[in-house]
C-alpha cells in the first residue's frame, strides 16, 4: 500500500509549522488508509498473522489505528528504518515468522499429547482419528506433512476407515482407497476444519503418536 508523504522540512521560516502539519497529516492519513486496509483483507481473506515493521515511532502510531480484531493476528513488531532494503525487511520477517511457527508446532503437538493421553478432547492414530472425523468431533487437524496410509472408503455412507470386511456405520462394502489422509485433507479443507501440517522440529513427536492426530470440539 503506498501513499505519497512529503519528507520532513528541517529549514526555518514561516511556513515551517504549516509545512510539518501537512506532512504529520499525510502520515496519519496513510497510517488509517493501511489500517482500514488490512481490516478488509482480515474480512475477506481471512488475515490470520500480522507483523509489523518500521521505526518505534511509526510502529506505535499505526498499532495505535488497528481495529481490536487486527490486534488480536498482531504477532510481533520490527525495529527497522525506512532505508532498510527488501531483503533485509524479508530476511527478518521470515525469521521472526519460522520461530512462531516452530513455538506454534510445540505447543500444539503438546496440547494433542496432552489431550489424547487423559481421554479428553484429543485423538491420536488413523483410526481413532478418522473415528473421531466421522462423529463430527474433530475441531483441528494435525498431520505430518507428507504422511501418507492407504484405508478404505464405504460405497453407500462414504464413511472413512481403516478397518477391513464391512462398514462399521452401516454394513455396506468398504472400497480400497491408496490414501486414505488424502481423502480426509480434501473433506476438511471443504468442511473449513482447520488442518496444521507439523514440518518441523515435532515431527518426530507426532510420528510417535502415528503421524496424524486432532483436538476435538467435544468428547465421546
Amino acid at each position: 500500500i503506498y501513499g505519497a508523504v512529503p519528507g520532513r522540512h528541517d529549514q526555518g521560516g514561516w511556513a515551517q509549522a504549516r509545512y510539518q502539519r501537512h506532512h504529520d497529516d499525510r502520515v496519519m492519513h496513510h497510517l488509517k488508509h493501511t489500517a482500514d486496509e488490512l481490516l478488509r483483507l482480515r474480512h475477506e481473506e481471512g488475515l490470520q498473522r500480522l507483523l509489523v515493521a518500521g521505526t518505534e515511532e511509526l510502529v506505535s502510531q499505526f498499532t495505535d489505528y488497528l481495529h481490536p480484531y487486527l490486534k488480536k493476528c498482531l504477532v510481533a513488531t520490527l525495529p527497522l528504518e525506512m532505508t532498510a532494503s527488501p531483503k533485509e525487511v524479508q530476511g527478518k520477517a521470515l525469521a521472526v515468522v519460522e520461530d512462531l511457527n516452530k513455538r506454534e508446532e510445540a505447543n500444539l503437538i503438546q496440547q494433542l499429547k496432552g489431550e489424547a493421553l487423559s481421554g479428553n478432547l484429543g485423538v491420536i492414530g488413523l483410526e481413532d482419528t478418522l473415528h473421531a472425523w466421522q462423529a463430527g468431533q474433530v475441531l483441528t487437524l494435525l498431520i505430518n506433512e507428507g504422511f501418507h496410509a492407504p484405508g478404505r472408503r464405504c460405497s453407500r455412507c462414504g464413511s472413512l476407515t481403516v478397518r477391513e470386511g464391512s462398514c462399521p456405520y452401516c454394513g455396506q462394502t468398504l472400497e480400497p482407497l491408496r490414501d486414505v489422509v488424502e481423502e480426509l485433507i480434501k473433506r476438511a479443507f471443504l468442511g473449513n476444519t482447520e488442518i496444521k501440517f507439523i514440518k518441523g522440529e515435532e515431527r518426530e513427536a507426532l510420528t510417535k503418536m502415528g503421524g496424524i492426530g486432532a483436538l476435538l470440539r467435544f468428547a465421546a
